[in-house]
């Protein structure tokens, strides 16, 4: 028997401190792996682009994991936030959550607005509400899908 023909429409393409693409049996996943620390306040970073997303496309959250990496509690700010780009909160992780060595999954996070669906053509990145004082670095999976 030989192999079947490899097919370049199915793969998961793993983005962030581990990049490479590999072919799997799910068309169009992202696995995005983050490290944040609390002192990027404001800033948000990119999980994943309005144009890998593209025209007529929507990116859909799947899977997300906040792990907190070590004793100290986040302080101050009032959350942790999946967006789309248009800025619509797709999951929110309250600051009261992100206490030392927190895992933190999708289930228990607060699901607003559009759910876990982002506007079409739209990205997603990942946003703090309010300026954090103090707080470990988190590890961040995020598993995003995109019809």
């Amino acid at each position: 028997m030989s192999a079947p023909p490899y097919n370049n429409r199915l793969k998961r393409e793993w983005v962030g401190e581990s990049e490479s693409s590999q072919p799997m049996d799910r068309p169009n996943e992202l696995v995005v792996l983050k490290d944040v620390t609390m002192a990027y306040n404001g800033a948000a970073v990119e999980l994943v682009s309005d144009a890998r997303v593209g025209i007529g496309r929507t990116a859909i959250l799947t899977g997300f994991v906040v792990l907190v990496n070590g004793a100290t509690a986040w302080a101050s700010g009032t959350s942790l936030r999946i967006e789309d780009t248009a800025g619509n909160a797709v999951a929110t992780v309250l600051t009261a959550a992100l206490t030392g060595n927190a895992t933190i999954h999708l289930p228990a996070m607060t699901v607003a607005g559009r759910g876990v669906v982002g506007a079409p053509g739209h990205g997603l990145k990942l946003a703090t509400v309010g300026s954090f004082s103090a707080g470990s670095t988190a590890k961040i999976l995020a598993v995003i899908h995109i019809v």
